[in-house]
């Protein structure tokens, strides 16, 4: 009773979040439709702002805020004369403030969400550009005495979508079902979740929501028998915990035996849960926000940091090491 009560409350805290967001950005839609018809001054637009010398704001989802602040330090050391304003929030408000004409970029690893595309269709807003700079891995992480080294995608897809099996009825040396651990509804780890490995289907598993990726981490390294569920990019560096490794079976068909989760695999496609870090931006236009996209995807030194930090850079060419 107590787990069913808590996801009705987490689903309500959803449902209130998710008519905030329509109430945030629908006008904000019809303005913008309304505004793009033809005689604007293309000045106006930003068409002909300097691309060496200005402001720039860029919205940053939180959880790749931390592994992110050298390469933001990098394009402030790069461009003197550009003061930009990195705000961190949730995947959720970076989405919407794009969605709004509020933020001319933001940085989130996911897709729109349904409602979002929706909503785009509804009102007839063109998909923006965006570019990959990174390539990561939504993982499954644990403490290095945890009992499990590996499972199936198949296992995993079955204890999220069926809500009478867990992952100890396919691994009895487990002492109790583990915890599953995430951070929160608007997060893109949930958004990744749902999309790459429920497939869209219905969550019906328990899983214990925190208000940001710092929460699950600690909670993971307080409780013994939980399951994170974050990015490769938020664990690579901690020694103290380890990704469970996955096999499944690709699109091919092909069946892909469990390795370990690291970069040459996510790039080999070794690894089923891959995720694309994505630099969205408003406009199809040269400006500051384009080529602050650009200093991600391209600068040598930005993706040389990637490929140095354990993910897998977009752009750069990277040499494997075989295992």
């Amino acid at each position: 009773m107590k787990k069913s009560n808590q996801r009705i409350a987490y689903k309500l805290r959803y449902i209130a979040q998710l008519i905030c967001f329509l109430m945030l950005i629908i006008p904000l839609l019809v303005l913008e439709f309304g505004c793009n018809g033809s005689g604007k001054d293309p000045k106006a637009t930003g068409i002909y702002e300097s691309v060496n010398s200005g402001t720039i704001t860029c919205w940053v989802d939180e959880s790749v805020w931390d592994f992110m602040q050298p390469v933001f330090r990098m394009y402030d050391s790069a461009y003197k004369e550009i003061y930009p304003t990195f705000i961190k929030v949730t995947s959720r408000e970076a989405m919407a403030q794009l969605l709004s004409g509020n933020a001319k970029v933001i940085i989130t690893p996911r897709d729109y969400l349904k409602d979002e595309d929706s909503l785009m269709r509804a009102y007839k807003v063109e998909r923006h550009e965006r570019a990959i700079y990174a390539i990561d891995g939504l993982v499954f992480y644990v403490n290095k005495d945890f009992p499990l080294d590996s499972v199936t995608d198949e296992q995993l897809r079955t204890v999220f979508t069926k809500g009478d099996v867990g992952l100890k009825s396919y691994f009895p040396q487990l002492k109790k079902e583990p915890e599953f651990v995430c951070n929160d509804y608007i997060s893109s780890e949930y958004a990744n979740l749902n999309s790459i490995v429920l497939k869209s289907k219905t969550l019906k598993h328990m899983i214990i929501f925190k208000e940001n990726s710092h929460l699950v981490k600690e909670f993971v390294k307080s409780n013994s028998n939980s399951i994170g569920i974050g990015y490769l990019s938020q664990v690579v560096k901690d020694d103290s915990l380890k990704c469970l490794m996955v096999s499944f079976v690709d699109s091919s068909g092909k069946y892909i035996f469990p390795h370990v989760v690291h970069q040459a695999n996510i790039l080999r496609k070794y690894y089923p849960y891959i995720v694309n870090h994505y630099v969205y931006i408003l406009k199809k236009q040269r400006d500051r926000a384009f080529w602050f996209a650009m200093f991600l995807e391209r600068e040598f030194v930005v993706q040389s940091y990637f490929n140095n930090y354990g993910i897998v850079p977009a752009y750069a060419k990277i040499r494997l090491v075989e295992e």
